[in-house]
């Protein structure tokens, strides 16, 4: 085992009840994506789940302290179901319509769905979001939404074989979850910090 995985696997079981320990070898998942995704993060999320809403923002600021060579993307889940399909669409036209206001697009969806009980196959959902983000053109923006973004989502997702929301992948090389780190954010994140230096070849 290398220092660094040492290293995490010791924060990682110090913060886990014992019962938990034994079920974890290693606190990431690796797996071979495609070059592509070489040198990206990719945060695979849904509207619909509480524990993306909790991390949403975190995951926002963290991206923004990424070194400039890795690319960081919200990618939503796209499954074989009229919701999770309409609700990436959503996505899409708000990234395309504004994406300086993503951040507060994510935060109106959430509680418009979580708080107040819209369906993702709700238009109302989707205008009340944008304009409470601000964004113009959104309708217009849907309407450029290509089906190849949405199967290109759904590929990654299986591509990645992911299980849980939200999962990290990392450099298409390792997938991880705050299950592993026993839902420690902070630890969370400095496994991810961790991941991205193994990535890019940082010295152990």
């Amino acid at each position: 085992m290398r220092r660094r995985d040492f290293l995490i696997s010791l924060a990682v079981c110090a913060a886990m009840p014992l019962r938990a320990i034994a079920a974890a070898a290693l606190p990431y998942r690796e797996v071979k994506g495609p070059s592509e995704d070489a040198s990206k993060v990719l945060a695979f999320f849904s509207l619909t789940c509480p524990s993306c809403r909790n991390i949403h923002v975190g995951l926002s600021r963290w991206s923004k302290t990424l070194p400039k060579k890795m690319a960081f993307e919200f990618t939503p889940v796209v499954l074989p179901d009229r919701q999770s399909v309409v609700g990436a669409r959503a996505w899409y036209a708000a990234k395309l319509a504004g994406p300086a206001s993503l951040d507060t697009f994510a935060e109106r969806a959430y509680a418009l769905i979580q708080d107040e009980g819209f369906s993702p196959d709700n238009p109302k959902l989707w205008r009340r979001a944008a304009a409470g983000a601000g964004i113009q053109g959104f309708e217009a923006a849907w309407q450029r939404v290509s089906p190849a973004q949405l199967e290109r989502a759904a590929g990654k997702l299986s591509a990645y074989n992911i299980q849980a929301t939200p999962s990290v992948v990392i450099g298409g090389r390792f997938v991880i979850t705050p299950d592993d780190t026993n839902g420690d954010i902070s630890l969370f994140f400095n496994l991810a910090n961790g991941m991205v230096s193994r990535v890019m070849g940082a010295p152990a």
